[in-house]
């Protein structure tokens, strides 16, 4: 798992993601597109993945 590991490879990911469990947890930078994010999570499902989360933050107002 490459837990808290900024990685740039999307084939790496999918090579590395939580295969145990089945979950591939993302958190994209602020600048990453929303359908960038959808075609990684389906490239991830494609792979293997069971479930895939996409981690946010919530900024403050």
């Amino acid at each position: 798992m490459n837990q808290g590991v900024v990685v740039e490879d999307l084939a790496e990911f999918l090579d590395q993601f939580e295969r145990e469990t089945g979950t591939a947890r993302l958190m994209p930078d602020q600048d990453t597109a929303a359908l960038r994010m959808i075609e990684v999570a389906r490239k991830l499902r494609q792979n293997g993945a069971q479930r895939v989360v996409i981690l946010t933050q919530k900024v403050a107002q």
